[in-house]
């Protein structure tokens, strides 16, 4: 990551680890055609609806179940006010190239990332560009499965087959 990602990364609690990959997925992006996973990026769709950071004051009120209306408020606070001190100024200083970052792209790379990343061991989480890829299904023909390569915890994630996969089959996972 470019330091300035890795810099607004620290600023982001911890808890919405969703922020900091929506973060590093918009920056993605934002270098179309030349970033290293713009096939992927251009396959995401351009918007997210149905997510509550989107919805209207009455929209979110309609849910009648406080915990998720204060939760949603939260988030949607953050996501301007982390968008209007630290995103502000993109486009003028190099970040994201050149482009200015409002708070629906933000909340785009956010809402992107919470309906597509993984939990990997640890905690951590991450976007898999070919197993995203991969269609669901109660009968898979393969899996995703972690392997440790070292002792200090790296890993690498693998997709195996666990039925015959002819060329041209879907895989489902």
């Amino acid at each position: 990551d470019p330091a300035y990602i890795h810099d607004l990364c620290g600023r982001i609690p911890s808890e919405l680890w969703g922020v900091k990959l929506g973060l590093r997925l918009l920056l993605e992006r934002t270098r179309g055609n030349s970033g290293f996973h713009s096939s992927y990026v251009a396959n995401l769709p351009n918007a997210v609806s149905g997510i509550p950071i989107f919805f209207s004051r009455e929209e979110l009120h309609a849910l009648q179940y406080p915990p998720v209306i204060q939760q949603v408020t939260l988030r949607s606070r953050f996501l301007n006010d982390f968008t209007n001190q630290h995103l502000s100024s993109s486009g003028s200083d190099g970040t994201f190239e050149g482009l200015k970052i409002d708070m629906n792209a933000l909340g785009w790379g956010m809402a992107a990332v919470l309906s597509r990343a993984f939990s990997l061991s640890g905690g951590e989480r991450a976007m898999l560009p070919l197993i995203d890829l991969c269609n669901h299904s109660f009968t898979p023909n393969c899996k995703v499965k972690p392997k440790p390569l070292s002792p200090d915890g790296g890993f690498t994630i693998d997709l195996d087959s666990i039925l015959d996969i002819s060329k041209g089959d879907e895989l489902f996972i």
